[in-house]
C-alpha cells in the first residue's frame, strides 16, 4: 500500500506551496488508494509556535485535503508532532553513537560561522573540516560513561560545553538514486561532510528526526519541493546506517513569481489564510494549485477535486518551475462563484459587506436590498472582497462623475441628448422594473435614431460613475427611480 507524508514546519502560516505539496501528496495517495500521513516538524524551537500549528491544520482542512492517521483528537486524527517523539530519537542517535556512526562535537556556532566564512572566502565546499573527528574516541568514552541525553552531559572533552552529534559521511564515493520527477541523479558524497543530527540542546535536527519518522511510519513515496533535492543524500546515508528502507522520491517544480523568482510576500499573497480572507474559494484554489507543475495532458482547466484524484499522476508533474497566474486563479474563482446557487453564493458574499459596515450605520438594517445588489454581481465578480468596491455606488448618496467618464469618445450635444431624453422617459415610468425600463429605453433609442449603445452607456455612465457595470436595466431596477433620477439631473448640469 502507498504511504506518502506532508511534514510542515509550523514556522508560519500555510504556505500556498506547502498547500499544493500536501496536494499533490494527497492525490497522489487517493488515486493508489494508499495512507496519508500529516507530520507536524516542529524541532526549531525558535521559530515554531502553536498559531502556525493551527494555521496549517485549518488551511488543510479548508481545502479538504484530509490525512489518514495519527494521535486522536475528539474522536478525530490529529497531526504527528516531532516534540513529541524526542525520546524515539534519541534511541536512534545513541544507536550511530555506540555503532561508531556518528560522534560528538563541542564547536560552538560562533567557532562554525568562523568556519563557514573561511571556506567561502577560500572557495572551498561548505563542509565541517574541524578536528572533531580526532577527538570522537574520547567523546565515546565519555558517552558511555555518562547518562543520554548527550546535550545534558557536562563534556570533559568539550571542556564543560555541551556537544552536538555529528553524523561520519564517507570521505569519498557516489551516492546514486532515482528520482520519479527528475530522473537518475548522481551526488558525489566527498561534498556531503560529517552533518549534525542532534543540537546541541538536544533536540533532533530535521535530517535525523525526517529518516527516524519515515521509516517508523513506512512512508515509501516522498513527494516535496525540490528544494529539498540536496537534503537526499544525507537523509539516504542515514536510512542506511539505521537499517530504514529507501523510499521513493518525487521532488516537484517550486512555485515561481511572474519573474521567475522565488513566490514571497514582496511579490504577493503567499499564505492560504490570506486568500481564503480575500474570498477566495477552495475549490478554486485547489484547482489552480493542482495545476501549478502539473498537466493533465487535455486542454481541461476546471477539475473537481474527485476528478483530480481520478487523473492525477507524477508522471505528469514537470521538472521546471511552475510559474504563479493570478489571473487565472481569479478567473478560476470566478468560475466556481458563477457556479454556486443564489443562496450559496449569498451566503458567502453576505460577510464581506456587512463585516466591514460601521456600527449604527443604515446598511445593516437593509439585508434584503443588500441582497439584491450582491445578486448583480454574481456572474462579474472574481473575488469576494472585491464586492465592496465594486457595489460603492449603490449605496453613495452622492457618487463622483467627470465629464471624461460621460463623454468618452461621443460629442458632447450627442450624449446630451440621449441622457436629457433618458431623463425624461425614465422619470416617467411608473412600474421601475428592469422588464419596463428596457421596452422604454429601447423605444427611445429607435425614436432618436440611435444605436442602443450610443443611448445606454451614457445612461450607465452616468448612474453609477462607472464604465462597467452589471447589466443595464437590473442594475436601473435596483438603484431605484429616485436615485437614477438625480444621477441623471446631476450629470446634465454637469455637462
Amino acid at each position: 500500500m502507498i504511504r506518502t507524508r506532508i511534514a510542515p514546519s509550523p514556522t508560519g502560516f500555510l504556505h500556498i506551496g506547502t498547500a499544493r505539496t500536501a496536494l499533490f501528496n494527497f492525490l497522489y495517495t487517493r488515486h493508489n488508494k494508499g495512507k496519508f500521513v500529516l507530520r507536524i516538524e516542529d524541532t526549531d524551537l525558535a521559530r515554531s509556535t502553536k498559531e502556525y500549528e493551527q494555521d496549517i491544520l485549518d488551511g488543510l482542512k479548508w481545502l479538504g485535503i484530509a490525512w489518514d492517521e495519527g494521535p486522536e483528537v475528539g474522536g478525530d486524527f490529529g497531526p504527528y508532532t516531532q516534540m513529541e517523539r524526542v525520546e524515539i530519537y534519541s534511541k536512534y542517535i545513541d544507536k550511530l553513537l555506540q555503532e561508531k556512526k556518528a560522534y560528538l562535537c563541542y564547536h560552538t556556532l560562533e567557532e562554525l560561522e568562523a568556519e563557514r566564512k573561511e571556506l567561502e572566502a577560500k572557495k572551498l565546499p561548505q563542509i565541517h573540516t574541524k578536528d572533531c573527528r580526532t577527538m570522537w574516541k574520547a567523546s565515546l568514552d565519555e558517552y558511555a560513561a555518562e547518562p543520554r541525553p548527550p546535550s545534558l552531559r557536562s563534556g570533559v572533552a568539550g571542556g564543560g560545553r555541551k556537544p552536538a552529534v555529528r553524523f561520519i559521511s564517507p570521505d569519498e564515493g557516489k551516492l546514486e538514486f532515482e528520482d520519479l520527477i527528475h530522473g537518475k541523479i548522481e551526488i558525489d558524497l566527498s561534498l556531503v561532510g560529517d552533518f549534525i543530527i542532534q543540537k546541541s540542546d538536544g533536540t533532533p535536527t530535521l535530517h535525523l528526526a525526517v529518516v527516524v519518522d519515515d521509516g517508523l511510519m513506512e512512508i515509501d513515496t516522498v513527494i516535496r519541493g525540490d528544494d529539498h533535492l540536496s537534503n537526499v543524500p544525507r537523509q539516504i546515508l542515514l536510512q542506511k546506517a539505521l537499517g530504514f528502507p529507501t523510499p521513493q522520491y518525487a521532488h516537484i517544480p517550486m512555485i515561481l513569481a511572474p519573474d521567475r523568482s522565488k513566490l514571497s510576500k514582496r511579490k504577493g499573497v503567499t499564505s492560504i489564510s490570506d486568500y481564503r480572507k480575500m474570498g477566495y474559494l477552495p475549490e478554486a484554489i485547489v484547482n489552480f494549485i493542482a495545476l501549478l507543475g502539473w498537466n493533465p495532458g487535455t486542454e481541461q482547466e476546471i477539475f473537481s477535486m474527485v476528478e483530480l484524484i481520478e487523473k492525477f499522476d507524477l508522471s505528469r508533474v514537470q521538472k521546471s518551475g511552475a510559474i504563479f497566474n493570478i489571473e487565472k486563479l481569479n478567473f478560476l474563482n470566478g468560475h466556481y462563484l458563477r457556479a454556486k446557487s443564489d443562496d450559496e453564493y449569498l451566503e458567502l458574499a453576505r460577510p464581506f459587506f456587512f463585516l466591514v459596515q460601521p456600527e449604527g450605520s443604515p446598511w445593516l438594517n437593509q439585508k434584503e436590498f443588500i441582497d439584491r445588489v450582491l445578486l448583480l454581481l454574481k456572474d462579474r465578480v472574481k473575488i469576494l472582497s472585491e464586492l465592496l468596491e465594486l457595489t460603492s455606488y449603490f449605496f453613495e448618496d452622492k457618487i463622483k462623475i467627470t465629464a471624461e467618464i460621460l463623454l468618452g469618445k461621443v460629442e458632447k450635444e450627442k450624449v446630451q441628448k440621449a441622457l436629457s431624453s433618458a431623463l425624461e422617459t425614465l422619470s416617467a415610468i411608473e412600474d421601475f422594473t428592469a422588464q419596463n425600463l428596457e421596452t422604454e429605453l429601447r423605444a427611445l433609442a429607435e425614436k432618436l435614431a440611435l444605436k442602443a449603445g450610443e443611448l445606454f452607456t451614457p445612461i450607465r455612465n452616468a448612474v453609477s460613475g462607472r464604465t462597467e457595470t452589471p447589466p443595464l436595466f437590473a442594475m436601473l431596477e435596483v438603484l431605484g427611480k429616485e436615485k437614477v433620477v438625480a444621477r441623471l439631473e446631476k450629470a446634465l448640469k454637469l455637462l
